[in-house]
C-alpha cells in the first residue's frame, strides 16, 4: 500500500512539472491576426481583396468594409485592391488594427467586358467582342436600351413580336 501512494505522488509531481513547462508557451502564444476597415470618402468598401503579399492567403472586406486576416508571418505586407481603385500596400504586424482609404483610379479601368458571371479586360478575351459607347446609345431616339444596340453591334438583330413571352 505504501508503494502505491509513492507512485501516485510521483505521477502527480510529473504531471505538475509537465504543466509548468508548457504553461509559458500557452501564455505567450500569439495569433497573427490583423483587422481593420477599408473606406472611400468615409464609406466602407465591400468586396475589397486583401492579400498577404507573396502568399495565397487572402480575404475580402464585408459589406461595411471591415476585414480580419490571419498572417502567415509577422511583419507582413498586405495588398488592398479593387476594380476601379488604386492598389495600396501596407506593412503590418500581428495585433494591428488599421484603416485603409482607397482612392479611385479610372485610368486602370480601360475597357472592361462584363459577362454573365464575371468581368474581364477586353485584351484578355479570345472570342469576338463588340464595344458600344454609352454616349452613342444615348443619342438614339429609343427608350429600350436593347433596341438602341440595333445596328451598332455586328451580327446582332433585335426583334419584338409584342407577345409577353416572345422574343
Amino acid at each position: 500500500m505504501k508503494g502505491n501512494i509513492f507512485f501516485k505522488c510521483k505521477m502527480k509531481r510529473n504531471l505538475t512539472t509537465l504543466f509548468l513547462v508548457f504553461l509559458p508557451s500557452l501564455l505567450f502564444a500569439q495569433t497573427n491576426m490583423v483587422s481593420g476597415t477599408v473606406t472611400e470618402n468615409g464609406d466602407g468598401l465591400p468586396g475589397v481583396s486583401i492579400l498577404e503579399k507573396g502568399t495565397t492567403n487572402g480575404v475580402s472586406s464585408d459589406v461595411s468594409g471591415n476585414f480580419s486576416i490571419e498572417l502567415t508571418k509577422s511583419p507582413s505586407i498586405l495588398v488592398f485592391s479593387m476594380i476601379g481603385m488604386a492598389t495600396q500596400e501596407k506593412t503590418v504586424t500581428s495585433g494591428d488594427n488599421i484603416n485603409i482609404v482607397l482612392s479611385e483610379d479610372v485610368s486602370l479601368l480601360g475597357e472592361i467586358v462584363v459577362t454573365g458571371y464575371t468581368s474581364q479586360k477586353k485584351a484578355d478575351l479570345t472570342g469576338a467582342v463588340a464595344v458600344v459607347k454609352v454616349s452613342d446609345m444615348m443619342s438614339a431616339a429609343e427608350n429600350n436600351p436593347i433596341k438602341a444596340l440595333q445596328g451598332r453591334v455586328a451580327g446582332m438583330t433585335v426583334t419584338a413580336d409584342g407577345n409577353p413571352s416572345g422574343a
